[in-house]
This record gives structure tokens, sequence and C-alpha cells, in this order.
């Protein structure tokens, strides 16, 4: 494959999408209206009693932004683990749209079918996939440019320039968020490494979210905040899970600061001992 030439691109600054409501608990399959891949998937829950304050909590704890940082590459595992297996369309909702669902709400911000659900998962998890391959034989800034407001506005992208080298994105959904964090990977190389927090967990490694090498450049963090963790919730449990060590690194410090200020002490004293002789 031949080496990517370095080159000047255009700055990109990216809107979070509007906010929609987490479900707290997967949609039971019989709930949804229709026959087969054409149920219906409603954008909110409609249990009674759904405790949007506490989910609007727990999402802002589980998350650096509602919508996350790696939402593609997570779409794109939930797609892979479904076609290791049986791939009905009972699967496909409690398996794939239910933990969308629960983790961050709609993909498309309006009620869809199963049908339509499943060919947006399956393009994000495509793409996520082939992003370091979109500029493969671009060699202008131009054609970077054109390549990434291609991939946008054909999902309904707003886009407004800044100035001559800058763009801003505004994805109205969490379908568009993906798309721009897609296009984003490929127009800087971003690379992901597992959040450290989900590393000391107990989830389960399907569920483990990701950390970009760069941040989201946002309207308030220009080139990007980076982050270690996926969420504030991540970055308790790894303080917790490190504390013994931590707090053994100080007992075991302190207890060398005291051994070597003995040592010092003996010194000295064998220093007398021998000017008294």
């Amino acid at each position: 494959m031949p080496k990517r030439t370095a080159k000047k691109l255009p700055t990109i600054q990216i809107s979070v999408p509007p906010e929609v409501p987490p479900w707290n608990e997967a949609p039971a399959f019989e709930s949804l209206q229709g026959r087969g891949w054409q149920r219906l998937v409603p954008v909110e829950s409609g249990l009674r009693g759904f405790a949007l304050a506490a989910a609007t909590t727990y999402r802002e704890n589980a998350f650096t932004a509602w919508s996350g940082s790696d939402t593609h590459r997570f779409v794109r595992g939930l797609i892979a683990d479904f076609n290791r297996g049986e791939t009905g369309v009972r699967r496909f909702a409690e398996t794939v749209v239910g933990p969308l669902l629960t983790t961050h709400g709609s993909l498309f911000g309006e009620p869809r079918t199963l049908r339509e659900w499943r060919t947006a998962m399956n393009d994000i998890a495509e793409a996520a996939m082939q992003a370091d391959q979109f500029l493969e034989g671009l060699t202008s800034k131009d054609e970077t440019l054109q390549l990434f407001t291609t991939l946008t506005t054909r999902f309904g992208y707003g886009t407004s320039f800044v100035g001559p080298d800058g763009i801003i994105l505004r994805p109205p959904n969490l379908e568009s968020w993906c798309w721009t964090l897609i296009a984003r990977d490929a127009w800087q190389d971003i690379t992901y490494s597992v959040c450290e927090g989900c590393r000391v967990s107990n989830l389960s490694p399907r569920v483990w979210r990701e950390i970009p090498s760069s941040g989201v450049p946002t309207l308030n963090f220009r080139g990007g905040r980076k982050n270690r963790f996926c969420g504030r919730r991540c970055t308790n449990r790894y303080s917790v899970a490190h504390r013994p060590a931590k707090a053994a690194q100080k007992h075991q410090k302190a207890a060398q600061k005291h051994l070597d200020g003995l040592r010092s002490e003996l010194e000295q004293l064998r220093k007398v001992s021998r000017r008294a002789k």
C-alpha cells in the first residue's frame, strides 16, 4: 500500500447532535408494532414512570458526550456479534437495537422499522471497518475536503464553513453522528484504545468502550479534548480499582524514606566514632 503523503487539512468542529432520552430497559420484541422486519421502533420508551432524570444522570456519568466518542465502533461490535449467530429479526431487536437504545437512545430521532435499523447499522459497521481506506488515492486538500463533505451531506448534515480552511459539522441525529466520526477517523488518522475504566470493570468485553487518540473537536474544545476514560463512571472505577495499589505504594515510599533516614543516622554515628578513635 503506497504511503499517504502528508497534507494540510481543513480544521473541523463537530456539534453534538440533539439529545434523545435513552431507554431504561430494552423493549420487548412483542411490544413493537408491525410484523417481522417491519416492526416499528419508537423514539422514546412507552413504559410508564420512565425515570428520565435518573437516565440522564447515568448517561452523564457513563459518557463524556451523551452520543459517545466511539459509537460507530460500538455499532460495528454489535453487528459483528449478531452476524456470528442466528440472524433472525427477534435476535436483532434484542441484541443490537436493545443495547443501543438503552445506551444512547434512538439512532434516527424518529420511528423507523427494524429493517431500516439493520440497513443503517450494517452501513455504519462496514464503513467503520474501512475508515482508513477512504483517503487512499487522494492527493490534495481540496479532494480530501470534497470526500469529507460528500460523506456527511449524504446523510443530511448541516455544514457551514467558518473560513477558507475550517468547517463545522452539525449532525442532526445519532446516525449522522456515527458517520461524522467515521469521516473524522479517515481524515485525521484516528486510532482507538480500550477505556481503562472498562478494563477494570466487571462488564463483558463486548460492551467495553474505546477512547480515540484525539478527542472530538467541539466548539468548546477545538483541538479535541483528550480523555483517558469514556466517562466519569469509568474514571471512578479506575480510581477505586487502583486505590489499594496507590496506598501500598505510598506506604512503601514512606517506609523507604524512614529506612534511608536510619541509614543516614547510622553513617553519621560511624563517622563520629572514627573521629573519636
